[in-house]
């Protein structure tokens, strides 16, 4: 068990090192805070409860089930930070469906869609899409805009190929 401030994670099952195989299974709360942990430049806060599984070889694995997000916010230090992040995340053995995500930014409603796809643990192929409205951003420097975007980021975590209509 993983047990923190306004978290409370189970982790169950086996990882076979003999013949390779891994069943877990992890279910439970978790604040988005532990993101911080994990990536140096990402401050997060919010809820999230997961119930997911992974099954598979060790170097394939399969994951299933699903992250449903409440009232979360993820700030990146260089970027626009995302708020009010709330919807499931769904878990396949094709990667991570993004289709029931909103969010907020700059003030303005935001949607996903798409897929992360995974190869082993990391990501892997690309195509999301973020549908945004009345965003307010201080850009270009000094000037306050307020835009209305769709954006596509197709590709992999290597070359990733960003197509903008603002």
């Amino acid at each position: 068990q993983l047990i923190g401030e306004n978290t409370k994670l189970r982790v169950a099952g086996r990882v076979g090192l003999r013949d390779d195989r891994i069943a877990l299974e992890a279910t439970g709360n978790a604040d988005l805070g532990i993101l911080q942990g994990v990536f140096r430049d990402v401050r997060g806060s919010g809820k999230a409860e997961l119930r997911a599984a992974v099954n598979g070889p060790i170097r394939a694995p399969a994951f299933s089930g699903s992250a449903v997000v409440t009232n979360g916010r993820i700030r990146h230090l260089s970027l626009p930070g995302l708020d009010n992040i709330n919807g499931a995340i769904r878990f396949d053995s094709r990667g991570i469906q993004l289709d029931e995500v909103t969010a907020s930014m700059g003030g303005g409603p935001i949607q996903f869609g798409g897929r992360i796809g995974l190869e082993g643990y990391l990501p892997g192929e690309l195509n999301v899409l973020m549908t945004g409205q009345d965003i307010r951003l201080r850009y270009p420097e000094g000037i306050q805009s307020v835009v209305d975007v769709d954006l596509a980021l197709r590709g992999n975590m290597k070359a990733q190929i960003g197509r903008a209509h603002v």
